[in-house]
């Protein structure tokens, strides 16, 4: 359900509606009378997301359920862009409406490629690195490319929000952009406004709160009846918290632990991406495995027992509802 997005063997329209689409930036259709490219422009708690949400309650199925929570959050993260390479991803002018001590843990915790265009984005040149190789490349953009929108035009595609970075994607992040709100992308741009992700996130907290009560309302066997929690606003002071993104993962794990949510000894508690392959193949192997295509695989016995070949058919599940329900609300998306 998720690819690499910095190779070039993702650039092709298949991966494009089978992943980043379907799982990343699932269309609104807000209009039903815009084009196709603006249908595809992901909104907060759209009707195609929320009518699959829907289905998935008629089914005792956490795993499927708990898939679909992660494709739900994204509708309010990723607003605005679509899964498509195309040009209503296609943004100028991005800002950021930071503190100091935001601009800091942005640097901690971005790749080198995302502190790079940062730095040269907001003639910050204060690092080592930046004092002699950033103005040097600054001069390049100005004479090659005239602005830095140019530059970045040119070495980004308008794919998903490539061209706003992470900035979707980090809960204490207020910014904006200006994109181009005309149907044949004439070149006339309006302003997004500032963006308070903090507003986002926390809307979106409310609503898979929301979701979970109506799915332990329908299946209590998944409650535990010895954790009695109401203090959900506590949570929020997690959720915003800042610092480098394995900083905030380790606040939470602290917090959960503190409010007897988690036991400190609980594997639940720590994330691992690679354990229920281990526990669904015999060979598993990391590299191996991180192929796009794998041979030679030898499975547990228990395999249909196990929660990744639980979540494989969740997956297969959802790209069919996904597709007829697209349909079904006036988008028919070529397979």
């Amino acid at each position: 359900s998720c690819h690499e997005y910095t190779k070039f063997k993702s650039f092709n329209y298949s991966s494009m509606i089978n992943n980043t689409i379907a799982f990343h930036f699932i269309p609104a259709i807000k209009n039903k009378e815009d084009t196709f490219e603006k249908k595809l422009r992901c909104f907060q708690d759209s009707k195609i997301i929320n009518t699959i949400m829907e289905d998935s309650l008629k089914e005792n199925n956490p795993i499927k359920f708990g898939m679909l929570l992660h494709v739900f959050a994204d509708t309010f993260s990723h607003q605005g862009f679509s899964g498509l390479l195309s040009k209503t991803n296609d943004v100028k002018d991005v800002k950021t409406f930071l503190e100091k001590e935001d601009v800091a843990n942005f640097k901690k915790e971005g790749s080198w490629f995302e502190k790079t265009l940062f730095e040269l984005k907001n003639n910050d040149f204060s690092s080592k690195r930046m004092k002699i190789f950033g103005k040097i490349v600054n001069m390049v953009i100005v004479f090659c490319f005239k602005s830095f929108d140019g530059f970045l035009d040119r070495i980004m595609p308008a794919y998903g929000h490539g061209q706003v970075l992470t900035y979707p994607d980090i809960p204490y992040f207020k910014w904006g952009y200006e994109y181009d709100y005309t149907d044949d992308f004439s070149q006339n741009f309006k302003s997004s406004g500032e963006i308070n992700n903090q507003e986002r996130f926390k809307d979106c907290f409310i609503r898979i709160k929301e979701y979970l009560e109506d799915f332990l309302k329908r299946y209590p066997e998944h409650k535990d009846d010895q954790v009695n929690f109401t203090e959900f606003d506590s949570l929020y002071e997690i959720l915003f918290s800042k610092g480098p993104l394995e900083e905030r993962e380790k606040e939470w794990q602290r917090q959960l632990i503190a409010l007897g949510l988690f036991d400190e000894n609980s594997m639940d508690v720590l994330y691992d991406e690679n354990r229920w392959m281990e526990e669904a193949f015999e060979n598993y192997n990391e590299k191996k495995f991180s192929e796009r295509k794998i041979e030679d695989v030898k499975l547990k016995n228990d395999f249909i027992k196990t929660r990744w070949y639980k979540y494989y058919l969740s997956v297969k599940w959802y790209k069919k509802i996904f597709f007829e329900t697209c349909e079904k609300e006036g988008l028919l998306i070529q397979k």
